[in-house]
């Protein structure tokens, strides 16, 4: 009887544990002044316990690309990426570089650091990264 209510117990529990969902996350170059993006480099840290990185993308133009990227990252808990462009670019204050794919609980995120950003001279831009979630149909 005590292991029958003990396998219960452990069954509830499983079913209790939030299962994991897909997320998309873009990945976005911000400054508070307009800058002309040539290249960046992030680094993307997340429990590799809880999620799973499934997969890059690019982002909007230039970066449309997939951006570099050690596919040994991807199972690792840390990821870096990083991308470059010799087009001449419409100066903005917000670029979207990437698109993330994460497969974990529907409230962990992987935590994103800019490790630099700098323009078509190679001067350093200031500027930081954020993840923007991406609803469903975008």
């Amino acid at each position: 009887m005590r292991i029958f209510l003990l396998l219960l117990i452990l069954s509830l529990r499983l079913s209790a544990q939030e299962k994991p969902v897909f997320q998309a996350y873009e990945l976005i170059v911000q400054s508070e002044e307009k800058i002309q993006l040539s290249a960046w480099q992030a680094e993307i840290f997340f429990d590799k316990n809880k999620l799973k990185l499934t997969g890059i993308e690019g982002g909007g133009k230039p970066f449309d690309e997939p951006a570099d990227y050690d596919t040994r990252g991807l199972t690792g808990g840390k990821l870096i990426l990083a991308a470059f462009t010799l087009e001449k670019l419409e100066p903005n204050k917000e670029i979207v570089v990437a698109r993330i794919h994460v497969l974990g609980p529907k409230n962990s995120r992987p935590i994103i650091k800019l490790v630099v950003a700098a323009d078509g001279k190679g001067k350093k831009i200031k500027a930081k990264a954020l993840l923007r979630s991406v609803k469903k149909n975008e």
